[in-house]
């Protein structure tokens, strides 16, 4: 290509993209928008998901919006959310000929878009397509653990065209949807919780005055039943006399048959595989009975017509007593370690019980498993005067039988609750029904705790209440691993967002920076527009880097791995630092044989220049920063919410005398976006993409800090037994050279300016803009074809498949991978299958023309 081609058309293509960065307002807004239903998340996840669903609608400014749920056994849709609908819009209907099911729920593929609805079988087959006249459609399936849950969707009168941003968007609420659904699938577990501790206390209380050992059981799995929403449940008691088993109490839901005529006097000897793990207190849980040994017991099970199968051993005095067993006819059921820890503590209650109903001994075996218990158990009068309490009250209260014997539970009240809450636990004891909710208690050190409890009245033979029993769990430290979850999965989902926004942005970056590097390359510094191009060359690297950082935070930064000395990066840096900020006194206390790492040592050195920027806002009038590295193993870091995996470990500590933070504060640092700065003097990505580097170079990083006593930020890195090499980097300079390009890429404006910088670099270009077309041109040229240029990310084939199938082709062909990601993720999958190098966009001549030559040059 001449050099000397016409200059006013390459500044046109340079406002051609200045235009298209006013389309990036519209993606800012549709981004605040995002943030918004974020920033307005509460604790009840049925209300977020209404968010969602509400901000969908304001985000794609469509007619309406709804969250729709897919039952798999019924074959049916129905709006579990829904913003704007209109009043005869169809809520709930069978699947099949919705656009929703069809393309969104069924293919699973990611997000669908169909900008006229009008041209498609929809049109007639959808009802509410057909019905309100939609023109439009975007949606995107909801996912949880591998399983479809429904579908987010925004319908629109109008005829609409989406873009790529349009997607990445509807797959992040999708994406935060489903964080939604796990939280409600949280919940769901936290009522299991409850209703197994009630189940355990209604037994307690049964078990407490048992006057018919039948009437008990009986009785017991009614409670069993009602609290598993299981099949069936069976009580076989063991005759040792006549070494037989008999089904002796039964609970079956409702239009089940009754199997316990037909289980009598069943010989243990015909049960060969169970009744020896049983009788060795081992318990039996099958998924699919299919899956159990041959013999009489799969037979009986087959002929029941039983699907899963749990049983659970009994014993009294250390002999074998009976078996509980639990079964489902109509699905499979998984049982889980916390099922049946929960069913053991039921089932040693229900013998304990028995036990006590045959002899005086027994029933102190029963005290003795409530006094053993890991839950605090309390007894009261029908004042509420305590008369009796577990060990576990004295070791989580910190206060004593004597001390509380006669007294109130209120002497644990912190005040947390008000009169209105504990009205209403008396008002539904005293009418006799049970009781459960959560109580913010205080122990005698004054220190406040969490428990789950469920309080049950105890009625004598007249019916009449004579105590309370209250059984209640400390749930302190499970609501602190609650709260980091939700934190990660907030931490995760924006890293999402921003990778995918710094990608897009990469791109648009890409062809700002070719063209001006085009015309660069035709200039020389005499020229009236010579300033201004490296103007715009300076502004696209600022970009470049704000996207570096979010594509940190996202764990996709550019990442080139070596084993480096951390002791001599925080040296170097810090003596740079120190001459800037002389105000600041800087102490080192650096460990000169430390181990190496293996990171990024770019990365690393905008770690530590965040945290010393960081330092210096939290000390304006100057200050002291003090320095730390040292070796460390997991077991060093304790008192942390993580559990470190277990091996060496690099700490490096960067501690400062500044104005420390609050708790609020300290909880939101690591959040993209979120800075104390004043407006315009910082982005909140430093810390944000300083946690995401840790994280992605599998570290740690703790904070600790108090307002007006300075922070401590301790990052944790893992040790390598590399030794440390010393890298010189080459100048940067442009090299013309020769030869055949193959360029792939499947944005059309990074494809051409791409195009025009290899052809001024002296090569002749073929291009391919998508998968299949980049396959067909290097088939048909593949003699020709020196190296090969290609975008990772592609619509129709990915840059994995692609490069597969050229290696098919020519086994020696040269490829360069090039994205606006990283080397992280998948292109390492691809470097590691044999490709020669990667380039991270945006790039320039000089960078790219290095690359092509080294590359070039090895043959």
């Amino acid at each position: 290509m001449s050099r000397n081609r016409s200059y006013k058309t390459l500044l046109q293509e340079v406002q051609e993209l200045r235009d298209k960065s006013d389309k990036q307002e519209i993606i800012v807004k549709k981004l605040d928008r995002f943030q918004k239903a974020y920033a307005d998340f509460i604790g009840d996840s049925k209300q977020n998901i209404g968010i969602l669903v509400e901000q969908a609608c304001k985000i794609f400014a469509g007619s309406c919006s709804l969250y729709n749920r897919f039952n798999k056994r019924t074959k049916t849709l129905s709006a579990f959310s829904s913003s704007n609908l209109p009043d005869n819009f169809i809520k709930e209907n069978f699947a099949m000929g919705h656009v929703c099911y069809e393309e969104t729920l069924k293919k699973n593929n990611g997000p669908v878009i169909f900008e006229n609805l009008e041209a498609t079988p929809y049109a007639i087959t959808d009802p509410n397509v057909q019905r309100h006249r939609f023109k439009s459609y975007i949606g995107c399936p909801v996912t949880l653990e591998n399983e479809v849950k429904g579908a987010l969707c925004v319908y629109d009168v109008r005829q609409r065209a989406f873009n790529l941003t349009d997607l990445s968007i509807i797959s992040n609420l999708a994406k935060l949807l489903s964080l939604e659904e796990q939280r409600l699938e949280t919940e769901k577990a936290l009522i299991k919780k409850i209703a197994y501790e009630k189940m355990v206390a209604d037994i307690s209380t049964r078990a407490i005055n048992v006057d018919d050992t039948i009437s008990f059981l009986d009785e017991c799995l009614s409670i069993m039943g009602s609290a598993l929403n299981v099949g069936g449940i069976f009580f076989w008691e063991y005759d040792a006399g006549s070494d037989t088993l008999s089904n002796i109490s039964e609970w079956i839901m409702d239009g089940v048959s009754s199997k316990k005529d037909h289980l009598q006097n069943i010989p243990a000897k015909s049960l060969s595989w169970s009744f020896q793990l049983l009788t060795n207190n081992e318990v039996i849980n099958f998924y699919d009975v299919e899956d159990c040994p041959d013999g009489e017991e799969k037979e009986i099970m087959r002929l029941l017509q039983i699907k899963s199968v749990l049983i659970v051993p009994l014993f009294i005095k250390n002999d074998f007593y009976g078996i509980l067993g639990f079964e489902e006819y109509d699905h499979h059921r998984k049982w889980t370690k916390e099922d049946i820890k929960i069913l053991r503590t039921a089932s040693q209650i229900i013998t304990k019980a028995v036990e006590g109903k045959r002899t005086e001994e027994e029933r102190e075996r029963l005290m003795s498993a409530i006094e053993q218990a890991a839950e605090t158990i309390v007894v009261t009068d029908r004042e509420g005067t305590i008369q009796y309490i577990n060990p576990a009250f004295d070791r989580i209260t910190g206060y004593t039988r004597e001390e509380v014997i006669g007294q109130n539970p209120r002497i644990l009240k912190s005040g947390k609750q008000d009169d209105a809450f504990y009205k209403e636990l008396w008002d539904t004891i005293t009418r006799g029904e049970v009781w459960s909710g959560r109580f913010i208690n205080k122990k005698k050190d004054g220190t406040f705790y969490t428990e789950d409890a469920t309080i049950s009245p105890v009625h004598d033979a007249t019916g009449k209440i004579v105590n309370y029993v209250a059984v209640k769990r400390d749930v302190t430290h499970e609501i602190k691993l609650e709260e980091q979850l939700r934190q990660a999965q907030k931490m995760e989902a924006v890293g999402t967002l921003a990778g995918g926004i710094a990608h897009d942005f990469n791109n648009l970056l890409m062809a700002i920076q070719g063209i001006a590097s085009l015309m660069l390359y035709d200039v020389d510094s005499t020229h009236p527009h010579y300033e201004r191009l490296q103007l715009i060359t300076k502004q696209v690297r600022r970009g470049a880097n704000l996207t570096a950082q979010l594509l940190g935070y996202a764990r996709k930064g550019k990442y080139e791995v070596k084993p480096i000395n951390l002791t001599r990066i925080v040296e170097e840096t810090s003596d740079t630092f120190g001459r800037i900020h002389k105000e600041i006194t800087i102490h080192r206390k650096l460990t000169e044989d430390l181990s190496s790492i293996e990171a990024d040592q770019s990365q690393i050195e905008q770690i530590l220049l965040n945290l010393y920027i960081n330092a210096s806002g939290a000390m304006p009038g100057g200050g002291t920063l003090i320095l730390k590295t040292m070796n460390v193993t997991h077991k060093d870091m304790k008192g942390n919410l993580y559990d470190p995996r277990p091996g060496s470990y690099v700490l490096l500590a960067v501690t400062d005398t500044g104005i420390g933070m609050d708790k609020e504060t300290m909880e939101r640092i690591f959040e993209p976006f979120f800075t104390t700065k004043e407006m315009g003097r910082g982005t909140g990505l430093g810390l944000a993409s300083a946690y995401g580097i840790i994280k992605g170079h599998r570290g740690y990083i703790h904070v600790e800090s108090e307002k007006g006593r300075g922070t401590t930020f301790s990052i944790y890195l893992p040790t390598s037994d590399k030794k440390v090499e010393t890298v010189v980097k080459p100048a940067k300079h442009v090299i013309e050279g020769s030869g055949t390009i193959l360029l792939i890429d499947d944005e059309a404006s990074v494809l051409n300016v791409g195009v025009r910088m290899l052809e001024v670099l002296g090569y002749t270009v073929l291009e391919a803009k998508s998968g299949r077309k980049a396959i067909e041109t290097y088939k048909a040229n593949k003699d020709t074809i020196d190296l090969v240029i290609l975008d990772m990310i592609m619509p129709d084939m990915g840059g994995g498949e692609i490069y597969d199938r050229m290696k098919e082709i020519s086994p020696d062909v040269k490829v360069l991978l090039s994205s606006g990601y990283s080397i992280e993720g998948q292109a390492t999958e691809i470097l590691e299958q044999g490709c020669d190098g990667f380039i991270q966009k945006p790039f320039d001549m000089a960078e790219l023309s290095g690359k092509i030559r080294g590359f070039l040059d090895k043959e």
